[in-house]
């Protein structure tokens, strides 16, 4: 868990937020060296959900996925919610707190990849050969039609995705 006071600028981390960070126990953590901590290209649109959080007329809820560089150079995923909790001053509703949680997501990003690489990889086999190639789902329902089957076939995508295939079979 985290907690930004906006009084001190001073953010609390949990034990276990320091260790997924790659922060020690010691150091002392406000919202520049957080920000500092994430992947370089991740600074930007997670400093934008931040600050969207923090507008007074928000709903003060941050969502986010980014990725953090440990000291070694390793990057981790994280997944971090949270919530600012706002109070009224001068008749002007002004951050007070923001508190929230983080998640290690790391290996599942790592699978994302993974599934986005094999399916890649089939679609490109698919779409180099000659052959036909086409899936269908226990139903019948056509789920893939390589281009290659679709030219020996005479259809479309679309005709095939509607059980249009059937009609093509002697």
């Amino acid at each position: 868990t985290w907690d930004y006071h906006f009084a001190s600028g001073e953010v609390f981390w949990d034990e276990r937020c320091r260790r997924l960070f790659g922060v020690a126990q010691g150091d002392r953590i406000d919202y520049g060296k957080a920000i500092a901590i994430m992947y370089e290209a991740d600074r930007e649109r997670v400093d934008a959900a931040v600050q969207a959080a923090l507008a007074p007329g928000s709903a003060g809820e941050y969502a986010a996925e980014y990725r953090v560089v440990w000291p070694d150079g390793s990057v981790r995923w994280v997944s971090a919610k949270g919530r600012v909790y706002f109070e009224e001053e001068g008749g002007q509703r002004k951050p007070e707190r923001f508190i929230g949680t983080v998640l290690d997501i790391t290996e599942s990003k790592h699978a994302e990849e993974a599934l986005r690489e094999s399916e890649a990889l089939y679609r490109a086999i698919g779409e180099s050969i000659d052959y036909g190639v086409w899936v269908c789902a226990p139903d019948g329902r056509n789920t893939y039609a390589s281009e290659s089957f679709l030219r020996l076939v005479g259809m479309t995508q679309e005709q095939c995705s509607s059980f249009g295939w059937g009609a093509v079979l002697h």
